[in-house]
């Protein structure tokens, strides 16, 4: 029975990540969309799952990319943004090694950990 709840899981994920690529090429596909990773990111986290994570995101675009090249300047725009949002990330990381300081609540504070996926650094 484990076996099968492992089989389960793992074609859950699968169809998971089907979803989300497929709700980012729909995204990247519509000439009315204002290219926004916020945005992609709420919509995300309400159609695929709250839990989704910036990192799987960014996969996911990197997975469209490979589906339809002609996304790409698209793509770019989602990538730069997202790299702005890391950068404040990371400026707000010093005031943290403060005795005392604590992490700002929200999704904010993990942004830093997905930048080689996509960008390449």
């Amino acid at each position: 029975m484990g076996l099968a709840s492992a089989d389960f899981a793992a074609s859950d994920g699968h169809a998971q990540n089907e979803g989300l690529v497929a709700l980012v090429l729909w995204r990247l596909r519509d000439p009315a969309w204002r290219p926004s990773f916020r945005d992609l990111m709420e919509d995300a986290r309400t159609c695929i799952g709250p839990s989704m994570e910036p990192a799987s995101v960014l996969g996911a675009l990197r997975e469209a990319l490979a589906v339809d090249g002609s996304l790409a300047t698209r793509a770019t725009t989602l990538a730069l943004e997202a790299r702005e949002i890391m950068a404040r990330d990371m400026a707000d990381r010093p005031a943290l090694n403060r005795r005392g300081a604590t992490r700002p609540t929200g999704r904010r504070s993990s942004w830093h950990s997905f930048a080689p996926l996509f960008l390449g650094t």
